[in-house]
């Protein structure tokens, strides 16, 4: 379809400003990471040692250890539902939206792309990201978004009504299923699957699945360079956020797709970062 050397060059400019935000935004992970281990061990961090940009996280961490203490947790805590809030409509989440947006136009256009996959779409945050990039663009591409919860029925319903112009359907899919008949018979190809985080809530066998409806995978996630597992990583497993080890995910990979290319590896050069956060897959 495309080569690795088309994707590189028509990525290159995406790929180095990323990086050089990754590198800066988190620069200190290190100094969090050991502060995380001393949280989970039940030790005091104070906030005003903890890197501002990991500041949410720790106050997420502390409230799900004040949680386990006392024997119950519950995701409808008010203070834990606003952390959540502010996390995910932070610099980083919103700067990592809009980089997943521009590479699934970028590479629907290399591609010739008849079809897009938004998976794990949930209220839709992601896919305003994508529709606004997409009409600034003049792209006109299907899009079909997914969930496992009927929330993508109400966040489709929006974003129809905010993008007339544009073809969007909806359907429900958790994507540790295979996809469903209607799903594969909709689909034209090539097509291309975007996410953010849904496979690091998921699993390793998610890949078999995505793969029988995407040509291309663009996956935000955070993937294990190491194995190392911090204290935060600890935490964050108590929500369902699943420790996945990049070799072992472009192994699943590479039974799919003859192409894969992580896109900040740039970061783990200067900064030791141990984690890639986009991956890219294609035939």
């Amino acid at each position: 379809m495309v080569s690795m050397d088309e994707v590189k060059k028509g990525l290159r400019d995406i790929e180095e400003n990323y990086t050089r935000y990754l590198i800066s935004h988190f620069r200190e992970w290190k100094k969090w990471a050991e502060q995380s281990d001393t949280i989970y061990e039940g030790r005091e961090v104070k906030e005003e040692e903890v890197p501002p940009v990991f500041l949410t996280e720790m106050r997420i961490m502390k409230v799900i250890k004040e949680m386990e203490t006392l024997g119950e947790f519950d995701w409808n805590n008010q203070t834990l539902r606003l952390l959540f809030s502010e996390l995910s409509s932070g610099p980083f989440y919103t700067y990592f939206g809009g980089i997943i947006a521009h590479i699934t136009i970028e590479l629907a256009k290399l591609c010739k792309a008849s079809h897009l996959v938004e998976v794990g779409a949930g209220d839709g945050r992601l896919t305003e990201i994508l529709l606004a990039r997409m009409k600034e663009r003049n792209v006109q591409i299907p899009l079909l978004l997914t969930d496992s919860k009927p929330v993508v029925e109400v966040a489709t319903t929006k974003v129809r009504e905010k993008y007339p112009a544009m073809e969007i359907e909806s359907m429900i899919w958790d994507i540790m299923k295979p996809p469903p008949t209607e799903m594969l018979t909709r689909i034209s190809h090539p097509s291309i699957i975007y996410e953010r985080y849904s496979l690091t809530y998921a699993n390793y066998q998610a890949i078999a699945n995505l793969a029988q409806v995407g040509d291309v995978l663009v996956m935000g996630g955070w993937f294990n360079n190491t194995g190392a597992i911090y204290g935060y990583d600890k935490v964050f497993a108590k929500l369902g956020l699943k420790n996945l080890l990049l070799n072992e995910v472009e192994d699943q990979l590479k039974k799919y797709y003859p192409c894969i290319y992580p896109l900040d590896s740039g970061v783990k050069k200067a900064i030791n970062f141990p984690y890639t956060t986009l991956l890219l897959a294609w035939r």
